[in-house]
């Protein structure tokens, strides 16, 4: 098995020099959490359904961040969430329509994804939408309307929208090295995620997730198939049991607020998921 190679990352944006304060991430998370719902429609409604529910799920476009839908015969539906703007795109990437979620309920903003994505595609939806499960608890989930992109918000969701591309171009360089599964953004918990395949039907999952009981300021993570005994401490992160799974190492956003510099978070994010990964891949080799 091959070790992850460092740097991971060539990049990162450069409004990841400082992170919003937890609470206001947390919120501006929330609202992206949501809006990814309206644009995942699109594909849940018009693209092929797959036993996986991959056509639900979303991908980053590294080109300038946003979340763009599973495509379907004519189009795609594109998520921009520094600004919250849904917008429908030919398969070219062409803007066709867009619309502000700002003033805009869960309930209208995929209204409005069905309207024109029939419009677009020329014929009515192949299937129906299933409601993501497990949201986490917001006011959205019960009717209240997507906040103004101003203030704190704003702030937060450059942040988000910078994590999103920093999560992305990492993933892939993973994926180049590993040979793992395409960098997925799902919408039931909005994390960006690529997964190696191992011997014997086993995986690995390498990821970023929005905040959680786990770690309340959003984490990188790399989720371990079950290993022979405890796992190894990290020098960065923290592992978490998980019952009838592998353990969960976890690396909490707030450890990057520690770091001095834009490089030191980037190499503490690559030191994590390399000495997570050989400890998972260790314990499998050793079994």
């Amino acid at each position: 098995m091959r070790l992850l190679a460092e740097p991971l990352i060539t990049s990162w944006p450069v409004g990841l020099r400082a992170l919003p304060a937890t609470d206001g991430l947390t919120e501006a998370w929330r609202q992206a959490h949501f809006a990814a719902q309206s644009a995942a429609e699109f594909g849940k409604l018009f693209a092929h359904e797959q036993p996986d529910d991959s056509h639900s799920a979303l991908t980053v476009n590294l080109a300038d961040g946003a979340l763009r839908s599973q495509a379907a015969s004519a189009g795609r539906a594109s998520l921009r969430i520094r600004d919250l703007e849904l917008s429908i795109q030919d398969k070219g990437g062409g803007l066709l329509v867009s619309q502000s979620l700002t003033g805009l309920t869960l309930e209208q903003a995929c209204g409005w994804v069905a309207v024109e994505g029939e419009r677009a595609e020329g014929g009515p939806p192949l299937q129906a939408a299933r409601p993501a499960p497990d949201l986490p608890s917001h006011a959205l989930q019960t009717g209240a309307a997507f906040a103004a992109v101003e203030g704190p918000v704003a702030a937060g969701l450059r942040a988000v929208h910078d994590l999103y591309l920093a999560a992305a171009a990492t993933l892939s360089r993973v994926r180049e090295q590993l040979g793992s599964s395409p960098v997925l953004v799902w919408p039931h918990h909005f994390d960006a995620a690529t997964l190696l395949a191992l011997e014997g039907g086993a995986s690995l999952g390498f990821g970023l997730a929005p905040p959680d009981a786990l770690e309340p300021a959003g984490y990188w993570y790399v989720a371990s198939p079950p290993m022979q005994g405890p796992p190894p401490a990290l020098t960065a992160g923290r592992w978490h049991a998980r019952p009838s799974e592998g353990p969960l190492a976890t690396l909490s956003l707030d450890r990057l607020r520690d770091a001095p510099d834009l490089p030191g978070r980037e190499r503490l994010v690559a030191k994590f998921l390399a000495e997570a990964f050989e400890a998972s891949t260790r314990s499998l080799n050793a079994g």
